[in-house]
């Protein structure tokens, strides 16, 4: 369990980092996706693991439809790439985050 936390939070970092370095310096960042999906995620409280895995899978779907809303708004082929690499990425570690959780 400790070994995906700590994957979301690797992947999460690196994703971040690679799109930082892809926005054009003075681009004004509004962060309406961001704040969607902060808005929508769940905070993980004190849960046996099958509900703390549940609520992982499920902010996993919320990042990848938020994924989908940016790469709706994205015209750059190079920025497009690399939304999509990041989502597919995601589709990996969502589908291992669930099938750890059926498995408990």
């Amino acid at each position: 369990m400790k070994a995906i936390i700590e994957k979301i939070l690797e992947e999460s970092l690196k994703y971040k980092q690679q799109l930082e370095r892809k926005i054009k310096p003075g681009t004004p960042i509004k962060g309406e996706i961001y704040k969607e999906w902060q808005a929508m995620t769940k905070p993980l409280a004190e849960s046996d693991k099958k509900t703390i895995l549940a609520t992982l899978a499920d902010d996993e779907l919320i990042m990848m439809n938020t994924y989908s809303m940016a790469l709706s708004q994205v015209n750059e082929a190079v920025m497009i790439r690399l939304l999509e690499s990041q989502q597919q990425e995601l589709k990996k570690l969502h589908a291992h985050i669930r099938q750890y959780h059926d498995a408990q």
